[in-house]
């Protein structure tokens, strides 16, 4: 093998390389490029239901104000707040609950411990009652 002939194979391997590389990257453009269009379509669609949906809730918003400037019951709806007020300020224990709720948390778990160990105390001595009775029937002194 002559030197022409090394660099004729040395060009044709390297053409065939260049070819198949070129195939390969045209391949994974033209997928790049439907997943691009894809894309492309759900976010217009997506953008599309967004508008609707910022449409209604405006809508909602403007209609919601308007009832409320015009609400028939605004009168009733007043009296209503005044009075849960009055009461939340009048009661002792709302008062309390809403200045300190994590200390009438505490006191409601620690009274509930209290009571069931209470409550096991008693059975124990109950138990221990029961145990007696049953000694003194079943081994009557004598």
């Amino acid at each position: 093998m002559t030197m022409k002939n090394n660099l004729e194979l040395v060009q044709e391997l390297l053409e065939t390389r260049l070819t198949s590389l070129n195939e390969k990257i045209d391949t994974n453009n033209k997928h790049m490029l439907d997943v691009l269009g894809f894309i492309k379509e759900q976010t217009t669609k997506t953008n599309g239901r967004v508008t609707v949906l910022e449409t209604r809730v405006l809508t909602l918003i403007t209609d919601g104000n308007k009832h409320v400037l015009n609400c028939p019951r605004i009168h009733e709806i007043e009296k209503l707040e005044e009075k849960l007020e009055k009461f939340n300020d009048d009661n002792f224990i709302i008062k309390v609950i809403n200045k300190w709720p994590k200390q009438v948390i505490g006191v409601i778990v620690v009274s509930v411990i209290l009571t069931i160990l209470a409550t096991g105390y008693s059975i124990y001595q109950g138990h221990e009652v029961i145990t007696e009775i049953r000694t003194e029937v079943l081994n009557p002194a004598k």
